[in-house]
């Protein structure tokens, strides 16, 4: 997979889940989330796109986590 197939930078990971499978996450600009969305989906080997933002960032907790 090459970035420059891709609207925008986008910058590939493959990591490995627990069922062995790759799991590919793309980080892009928001603006272009749609355009890869697309172009991923049309790839063969793809099963499924699930997209996603950035979080609410962090949060100071007064008790312990655990």
């Amino acid at each position: 997979m090459r970035a420059s197939e891709f609207a925008g930078p986008v910058f590939p990971s493959r990591v490995q889940t627990e069922s062995k499978r790759p799991n590919v996450h793309l980080i892009c600009e928001a603006d272009a989330a749609d355009e890869v969305e697309r172009r991923v989906s049309a790839l063969p080997a793809v099963r499924r796109v699930l997209t996603s933002g950035p979080g609410a960032g962090p949060e100071l907790l007064d008790g312990h986590l655990f």
